[in-house]
């Protein structure tokens, strides 16, 4: 719904029906109008756990309904509650903590924060409660990942029993929270003057949690970059808004987790007029309006009868107040100046009354010089590339190029590498007026660093416009508790302010430096318990950037603490627990679980996993990340045992293109099966190994490419080995051949369920399968736990499994007449089905080298079941399958995916086993009529494999190569086997064929007598 008052036109196709309200009062109370007393002195920090609370500040004042240990509040991820202290004294906050156990595994600490008018952090408290999440399972209807938990509920709407996940039921205290056993905690905050106090509250989407005061004193409530939940009642009589005058649009939304969907939202004018409503259709509802009165207070009323639902607020800072006088009172802390910059942070207004003050002579550089006369070429192209970086900028405020940053980012940190270049012949070194400049720069990036009431990297508050109607629930008015990175801002840390650092005192005002200074150090505190765990390789960048931070500090004693305290987090398997809420039938056979395997952290594979499984991508960030944290803490054990884990997987993964031991480029010499991973874009054929570590790590030296190395990669080895990770990857060696395969989960069927679509009536939701990412197209990695590699000796891989879809992995796949379900997607096939998209029952004896999988297709009546026999030549491998029920498909194929890399070739024998042809084209249909038996291989030495099957094949055809993206540098291609697509009730259907792998040219006689052992 859009209402534009300005235009007096309503553009509706929902209800109407509108009903009068009436509006709070709006007196003016005249002791809230002192201005701001801010303090630079920091303040001592003091904390008492206590038995009880203190007595209760809530009641009849104004301010205070917001207040009470009774008042339950529920954080997505953070609350910040706006304290206003009149008389600028010290006081307590009594804190009461109450814990589901249901959403969240693994140890949730809670941080409390406490910042002062002067923008110090008074004081902090950290809350490790224990928690035993066992046995609330039934309980597990939904992720604490906002964007996950959208997806997972609406597939479950599609396609679960009455909408809802399987063997499920409500938490009751999701009804009743105020029956969960609270504990009390007190939080001292010593005077620091008078004006607004930011209690900030970390915790996670299990707590409910209470705030109280020593004293009356007014409150309002912040979401922190997520939404605020609210529960039954608890806005029912109304919440307060400040809409500034720089307001664009307002945009509102509502987001529910289960039906009946029924929540209201209701917005009031400052006239008591309805400015706008949101009635439920569907999870996610929205109205978007443009305000007729900015600069002032719009009241609230939020309504539903479910256990509650998340209110977004966009557009404008997203601070509720209980009451009108409690709401103006919270305006001046939004301070809007008369250049329209908004801030509320004093290093922000600092920043900028320094930018306003600073004149041309502050900022004049001088770049007259003679560039010929520096005879060291790299100070000499230094100084030439920084004259023409200020030739761009001007001193002259008036001037739309008076900014540090003119030219673009990397312009900043030239600047800084010419001011922090000690060497004689450089002219800018130290120079005052070229840092002055540089930190005129910075300001334009600590303006978003902590955007208004946010304390995240976003923009979520900030003046803004929508696109209507909204396609997309995450393109509409949304607050998530999406965890940005922060790569912008770890590049200028480490590129501009760490290498300036000894410089800027003499330079810039100390105010100025401690305001330039002040937001990383909020940042630690933000970021000091979050989630983590569902990015990894945003876990490890976190964790350098606190290390980062540290340097530049003048305490980094906390940062250490820290740093190490999420190391421990990071690298301690299970140490966050499960994401995925639905049991699978891994979880009974991984060596870490809560109430499953741990799918985010480190996992019991020994590798850190990003939300489902080994994300090749992201463990490369990871490790780059992990490599800078070695290089500071060189002896920390966890870090070590880090690489040791990560590149005993990574080895086992890799392959030698030519079969050889590679001494020269591994990105060129080395690929992996990707199937194997959550993801496909990278392989693990790079290395950011320490130098310093390749010989204290097993497999270090192979990395390094030693000509010589202490053990050869595991696909050369001679001798014979079977080795198992986890219960997830199969390693085998015969001597012969070595294969990989993946025993562990595929990826959820919900977690790309991301195809959504609008409604004009204001709601959006998800209605079908998404591209999996990065050019994944069919809705998510296969792991289908068959074949993904062979490797020959001599010869390099010979079958080779990617992820982007089915057809190229080993695995039995179809497409239905129709699609699934509704998709705007065009990169995903809505109509394919995989037995590699299902979870299924896996099981390996090491003994006798066999490996079993069972399952039922998702979205088709078929069971299947696989065998893979390893002998030491060959691999035999059973496929039998059934309908349940009787199935016309499009077609059914047993895909067989081959390498095709370089010089490969590839030969068809018919069914007395002569060679039909020799092949070299994409998409070649051979005469297949009687095909029985395919190789691909060396094809100097005839070495290779050979697929012999147990029956004449009519109608084989090959796919094209998997590397559409050329990011790959692989050729995968692969043999589809046709099965019977008219499926009846009952019948069995079966596959059988073997995998001969050889280090010579087979004969025909040979291949007869597999063919005749098979049979």
């Amino acid at each position: 719904m859009h209402i534009d008052k300005h235009h007096d036109v309503m553009e509706c196709s929902g209800r109407n029906g509108i009903k009068h309200r009436l509006p709070a009062g709006s007196s003016a109370v005249s002791f809230f109008l002192a201005l701001f007393l801010w303090f630079s002195a920091n303040p001592a920090v003091a904390m008492v756990e206590t038995d009880s609370a203190s007595q209760s500040s809530s009641g009849e004042a104004i301010g205070t309904a917001f207040l009470g240990e009774d008042v339950l509040w529920r954080p997505r991820e953070s609350l910040i509650f706006h304290i206003w202290n009149e008389d600028g004294d010290g006081f307590e906050v009594d804190f009461t903590l109450r814990d589901m156990e249901t959403y969240m595994q693994g140890q949730r600490p809670v941080k409390l924060w406490v910042v002062a008018p002067d923008g110090q952090v008074a004081a902090e408290k950290l809350i490790e409660p224990s928690r035993n999440p066992a046995g609330q399972e039934r309980h597990r209807d939904g992720i604490y990942d906002m964007g996950q938990d959208f997806r997972y509920r609406a597939w479950h709407r599609a396609f679960s029993d009455n909408g809802y996940p399987e063997d499920r039921e409500r938490n009751p205290y999701l009804e009743h929270p105020e029956k969960l056993d609270a504990s009390k905690y007190s939080l001292r905050v010593p005077a620091a003057g008078k004006g607004a106090y930011r209690l900030v509250v970390l915790a996670s989407w299990d707590n409910w949690i209470s705030v109280d005061l020593d004293r009356p004193m007014p409150m309002a409530v912040h979401a922190g970059n997520g939404p605020l939940y609210v529960h039954p009642g608890r806005l029912a009589g109304g919440a307060y808004l400040y809409v500034p005058e720089f307001t664009r649009e307002l945009g509102l939304a509502m987001t529910e987790e289960i039906e009946p969907f029924n929540w209201s939202l209701d917005l009031f004018d400052p006239q008591g007029e309805r400015a706008a409503e949101i009635r439920a259709d569907r999870f996610y509802n929205y109205a978007v309006y443009e305000p007729e009165y900015r600069g002032d207070v719009y009241r609230l009323e939020v309504e539903g009868e479910t256990t509650g639902a998340c209110l977004h607020i966009e557009g404008v800072p997203a601070l509720l107040a209980p009451d009108r006088e409690t709401a103006e009172l919270f305006k001046r802390t939004i301070e809007i100046d008369d250049q329209e910059r908004l801030t509320s942070h004093p290093f922000q207004r600092t920043l900028n009354r320094w930018r306003d003050g600073l004149t041309e002579a502050e900022l004049a550089v001088d770049t007259d010089i003679d560039t010929s006369a520096i005879n060291d070429q790299e100070i000499r192209g230094l100084v030439e590339e920084t004259i023409e970086i200020l030739a761009k900028q001007s001193p002259d405020p008036a001037d739309e190029a008076y900014r540090g940053l003119t030219g673009g980012r990397g312009d900043i940190a030239t600047m800084a590498r010419a001011a922090s270049t000690d060497h004689a012949e450089n002219p800018f070194y130290a120079d005052a007026a070229l840092i002055r400049r540089i930190a005129l720069g910075q300001i334009e990036t600590h303006r978003g660093f902590q955007p208004h009431f946010s304390w995240r990297d976003n923009a979520q508050d900030l003046p803004t416009t929508f696109d209507l109607p909204v396609t997309n629930p995450f393109g509409g008015p949304l607050r998530s508790n999406y965890i940005d990175f922060e790569p912008g801002r770890k590049r200028h840390l480490e590129n501009v302010l760490l290498p300036l650092k000894p410089y800027l005192d003499e330079a810039l005002p100390g105010e100025i430096v401690e305001a330039l200074k002040k937001p990383y150090e909020l940042w630690t505190y933000a970021r000091s318990v979050e989630h983590m765990g569902e990015s990894s390789n945003k876990w490890a960048m976190n964790i350098d950037f606190m290390q980062g931070i540290g340097k530049l500090l003048d305490h980094p004693e906390r940062i250490e603490r820290l740093v190490d305290r999420q190391l421990d987090r990071l690298l301690t398997p299970a140490a966050v627990g499960r994401a995925n809420p639905d049991p699978t039938p891994y979880r009974s056979q991984a060596g870490y679980t809560f109430a499953g395997p741990a799918d985010i952290g480190m996992t019991g594979a020994g590798y850190v996993s990003e939300q489902w499984g080994f994300d090749a991508g992201y463990a490369d960030n990871t490790e780059r990340y992990m490599r800078n944290l070695f290089f500071a803490r060189p002896e920390d054990g966890r870090i070590i045992e880090y690489f040791e884990q990560l590149y005993f997987i990574n080895t086992h993964l890799s392959l030698p293109i030519d079969g050889r031991h590679p001494t020269d480029n591994l990105r060129r010499q080395i690929v992996s099966p990707s199937d194997s991973f959550s993801r496909l874009e990278q392989h693990t054929n790079r290395s950011g190994l320490p130098s310093e570590l390749k010989d204290r790590i097993t497999y270090g030296d192979l990395w390094h490419r030693e000509p010589e190395p202490r053990r050869p990669w595991p696909a050369l080895a001679e001798e014979p080995f079977t080795k198992v990770l986890d219960n997830q990857y199969y390693f085998i060696n015969t001597g012969e051949y070595y294969s990989i395969h993946y025993g562990g989960e595929a990826s959820p069927h919900w977690r790309t369920f991301n195809t959504s679509q609008a409604f004009g009536d204001g709601s959006a939701d998800f209605v079908g399968y998404g591209d999996g990412m990065r050019g994944i197209p069919q809705r998510k990695s296969a792991n289908p736990g068959g074949l993904s590699a062979v490797f020959v000796p001599g010869t390099g891989p010979t079958i080779l499994a990617l992820n982007q879809s089915p057809v190229y992995a080993n695995t039995l796949w179809g497409m239905l007449p129709e699609p699934i379900t509704e998709y705007c997607d065009g990169n995903m096939d809505p109509e394919m089905i995989a037995c590699g998209f299902n979870d299924a029952v896996t099981s390996f004896c090491s003994e006798s080298r066999v490996y079993r999988k069972r399952g039922e297709f998702i979205h088709a009546p078929i069971s299947y079941s696989r065998t893979l026999r390893f002998q030491d030549d060959r691999i035999i491998v059973s496929l039998d399958f059934m309908a349940m029920r009787d199935l016309d498909l499009q077609e059914l194929n047993e895909a067989i995916p081959f390498f095709a890399h370089g010089d490969r070739a590839f030969r068809f024998y018919d069914r007395d086993f002569r060679p039909i042809n020799e092949w070299d084209a994409a998409d070649s249909r051979p005469d297949a009529a009687d095909l029985r038996a395919f190789w691909f291989g060396n094809p100097e030495s005839g070495a290779g494999s050979t697929v012999i099957f147990e029956d004449t094949v009519e109608s084989a055809w090959v796919k094209e190569s998997a590397d559409r993206s050329g990011r790959l540098h692989v050729n995968v291609r692969s043999l589809q086997l046709p099965m019977p697509n008219r499926l009846r009730a009952g019948q069995h259907h079966r596959l059988r064929y073997v995998i001969h792998s050889h280090s010579g040219p087979v004969a025909a006689e040979d291949l007869q007598q597999i063919a005749e052992e098979l049979d």
